[in-house]
C-alpha cells in the first residue's frame, strides 16, 4: 500500500486514482473517498471498493468526494457532481 498527499494506489489490484480524503476510526477501519465516486474500506486485511455508488449513476466518473466522516453507525460522503459547467453539491450516508 503506498500513499502520500494525492494518490492513492493500490497495488494489489493495480488501479491508481487520486484521493481527497482519507479518515479513519481504528487501524482496521479506514476509508479513503475521491475521484471518480470512490469509496473505499479497510478492514485490517483487504480493502473494499464500495460500487454501488458508482452502479447508481450514469457518470460517476464526474462525482468528487470531498469530505469523509464515519463513525461506528454511518459514513457520511459529501462533494459534488460536476455537470460540465457546474459542481452540483451532494451529500451521501450510507449505514454501517
Amino acid at each position: 500500500m503506498n500513499l502520500n498527499k494525492q494518490q492513492f494506489l493500490a497495488q494489489k489490484t493495480g488501479q491508481q486514482w487520486t484521493s481527497y480524503s482519507l479518515r479513519a476510526t481504528a487501524t482496521n477501519d479506514i476509508f479513503v473517498s475521491g475521484a471518480g465516486g470512490e469509496l473505499v474500506h479497510f478492514n485490517g486485511s483487504n480493502w473494499h471498493l464500495y460500487r454501488e455508488i458508482q452502479s447508481q449513476n450514469t457518470h460517476p466518473e464526474s462525482f468528487r468526494f470531498l469530505a469523509l466522516y464515519p463513525t461506528k453507525d454511518f459514513v457520511l460522503l459529501g462533494g459534488y457532481l460536476y455537470d460540465g459547467t457546474y459542481g452540483l453539491p451532494i451529500v451521501l450516508r450510507g449505514h454501517r
